[in-house]
């Protein structure tokens, strides 16, 4: 139990839970732009960017995480944790303006979003890093789960009710103005964050006057085994699971030859998954457990890589399929990040926070990023052949891309020893 978060009242739990929430909803927005929606994806095509870049800047928060997390926690340690938010909150808006103003610049306009984009997403390390400290000094251990639940339930149902009326608003045809407010609107969301941050309790957030240890924090992290061995999994997991939904949507944007309001509209199904599935969490999680709800995450995203790569062009109804099957995803990615944030807390030594969620959320971010990036690249490159015949069906590039993460996770599978929650049993620290 965090020493902080047990000194406050009940009251005062429940104020600070409201003001994290809050700061959640303001805060979001931006990075699922980036991260989970069609958004940016039909922003890049229409100002002339291929598949490459689409599916590029989908990967981007996760690369800059994996090398910047690390790195940046003796920065954050230095700075304070509040502080350390202001700054992200004040550079991101300052990049998400760029981005908008990338149409002015010609041909050159796509890259410019991706260099805007990637910008941003280098403060991000600096707001993930301070995040679970701050929850760990007002957030009980049982508090946790209901806690990230609700408050990601929230902020999907906000996403889910914004893009879901930019997909009704922007037509068949959305003008490029169109996109430059959006992404104007959310550079403002970001100081909102800022706002609520500040107000979250703290017995100290002073800048540490002397040079941090990262040698020894690194070491602490090392050497508990729990926190390595979920790391790991989640590592390997990521790289297979995160790639599907932005490639279903570039799949049902170039291959499927859908209208964009049309693919921007699913994406909201899929953001509706991802909230039924934060709103379930919880109680999914006190019902199973922390060790079945894993293993059901999993077995779920093999099935949805393997249900895609069934859906061709010839399939009927394929549009109804893949709503379905985002829904789907959304609502497993939605448990299985319920889970990792819980696990994160529980497996963070005392004294030693930071640099523990920081080391979760490296190895989380390299799976990530290497699957998009990936994916990106054998997009771009034109590895894969265009199609091939499977009796009588023929089957994209995309749909083999689907085949391959479906195998990957399968072997994934053989590494479920390796969670805390599967096998409980260690000397080091692990407090669920």
């Amino acid at each position: 139990m965090s020493p902080a978060a047990s000194k406050l009242t009940p009251d005062r739990r429940r104020q600070a839970r409201r003001d994290a929430t809050y700061s959640a909803l303001f805060g979001t927005i931006p990075t699922l732009l980036l991260d989970n929606s069609a958004v940016i994806i039909t922003y890049i095509a229409l100002l002339g960017g291929g598949n490459m870049f689409s599916m590029l800047s989908s990967s981007l928060i996760s690369i800059a995480s994996t090398l910047l997390l690390l790195p940046m926690v003796g920065f954050t340690e230095k700075l304070g944790l509040k502080a350390s938010v202001r700054v992200a909150g004040y550079l991101g808006c300052a990049t998400y303006m760029l981005m908008a103003a990338a149409p002015f610049f010609g041909s050159f306009a796509s890259p410019l979003v991706i260099i805007a984009a990637f910008a941003f997403c280098l403060t991000n390390p600096l707001y993930v890093n301070a995040w679970y400290p701050l929850l760990d000094g007002f957030l009980l251990p049982q508090e946790r789960s209901h806690f990230f639940g609700q408050m990601r339930f929230l902020y999907q149902l906000l996403s889910s009710a914004l893009f879901l009326l930019l997909g009704l608003l922007m037509g068949k045809n959305p003008p490029l103005w169109f996109f430059q407010i959006i992404i104007v609107l959310v550079a403002i969301s970001l100081l909102g964050r800022s706002h609520y941050i500040d107000r979250l309790p703290l017995t100290s957030d002073k800048p540490v006057k002397s040079r941090y240890n990262f040698r020894s924090a690194f070491k602490i992290a090392i050497r508990n085994g729990p926190l390595v061995g979920f790391s790991v999994y989640v590592c390997f997991v990521s790289l297979g699971y995160t790639s599907i939904i932005p490639l279903v949507y570039i799949y049902m944007k170039s291959h499927l030859e859908l209208p964009p309001n049309m693919v921007v509209s699913i994406s909201s199904l899929t953001m509706i998954g991802i909230m039924v599935g934060y709103l379930c969490a919880s109680s999914l999680q006190r019902l199973l457990g922390t060790k079945w709800l894993q293993i059901l995450c999993h077995l779920c995203f093999i099935a949805v890589s393997l249900a895609c790569f069934c859906c061709g062009k010839e399939s009927g109804n394929v549009i109804l399929k893949f709503a379905l099957l985002l829904m789907i995803q959304g609502f497993a990615t939605a448990c299985f990040g319920v889970c990792f944030s819980t696990e994160t807390l529980a497996l963070a030594s005392p004294g030693n926070k930071t640099m523990a969620s920081a080391f979760c959320n490296t190895y989380s971010s390299a799976g990530h990023s290497v699957g998009r990036l990936g994916t990106s690249l054998v997009l771009g490159s034109m590895l894969l052949a265009p199609s091939w015949q499977l009796g009588t069906r023929v089957v994209s590039s995309f749909q083999t891309l689907f085949l391959i993460y479906a195998v990957w996770l399968i072997f994934c599978l053989l590494l479920l020893v390796l969670l805390p929650a599967v096998v409980p049993v260690h000397e080091d620290y692990y407090q669920p």
